[in-house]
């Protein structure tokens, strides 16, 4: 299995492409999502949509490729789990997931971990871990109550919940629903609006939000750094002129 990796210049898209099992991550397919999503970041791309092949985004991992004892394969598995989260959440691009169909175990964790999700009103989200008797993981228990808040969250995981569409987006696990089989055009289509934006103030921006609370302290010495930077880069200095001059800017990532 290989992961599609396409450009929508400046968009870039990530297709998980197992639609045989689902999208199930096995070692094969983790190993090339993980490649691909940095691939993707690392390209000077403005945005990143990550979807999943064949109606579905990702059914979690694959079962039968799971270690049991064995200490080192669980650590060697879940680290690069942890990269691909790591890098959805650090990149500096917004990251989109494009949901379709089952969003299950460590899919749900890979739709968290982006910066706007975009559904089909038949995708599916499944917080499953405790029916194969595992907890959350890949980040989720960071991310999901980011999300949906700290109660809600601890209910959802707790009690192994899986949510329709409907209720995603009444939770916030979910920022938009479409019609089945349009969630990546409508995905492309909002990540091409946000590639007009000043790129450098997305990726602060985005910093900033990232960062656990530490108090308010905290956040406006960070904000005094970020911003710093910003006044100082030729995106301001075009984004001002532009607004001035009322006419579009056309920034330029630096």
């Amino acid at each position: 299995m290989t992961d599609e990796l396409s450009e929508h210049d400046p968009v870039v898209v990530v297709t998980i492409d197992n639609p045989a099992q689902r999208n199930a991550l096995d070692d094969a397919s983790r190993r090339a999502l993980l490649a691909a999503i940095r691939k993707a970041v690392d390209a000077p791309s403005r945005v990143v949509v990550l979807t999943g092949a064949g109606g579905t985004f990702c059914a979690g991992g694959e079962l039968r490729s799971m270690p049991a004892t064995d200490a080192a394969a669980v650590t060697s598995r879940m680290g690069e789990m942890h990269d691909i989260v790591r890098t959805i959440i650090t990149a500096s691009q917004p990251v989109i997931g494009a949901v379709e169909g089952f969003a299950y175990g460590s899919g749900l964790s890979l739709a968290a971990a982006c910066d706007i999700v975009v559904a089909a009103d038949n995708a599916r989200f499944g917080c499953t871990f405790g029916r194969v008797g595992l907890m959350a993981d890949c980040g989720l228990l960071m991310t999901l109550p980011r999300r949906v808040g700290p109660a809600k969250a601890k209910v959802i995981c707790l009690s192994n919940a899986i949510l329709d569409a409907a209720d995603a987006l009444k939770l916030g696990l979910v920022d938009e629903l479409v019609e089945p089989g349009n969630a990546e055009s409508r995905a492309i289509e909002l990540a091409s609006q946000l590639s007009k934006n000043a790129p450098l103030a997305m990726a602060a921006t985005k910093r900033m939000l990232t960062v656990f609370p530490r108090g308010i302290d905290d956040l406006l010495a960070r904000e005094l750094d970020e911003q710093i930077a910003l006044f100082a880069s030729d995106d301001f200095r075009h984004g001002r002129d532009a607004f001035l001059g009322r006419s579009d800017p056309a920034f330029l990532g630096h």
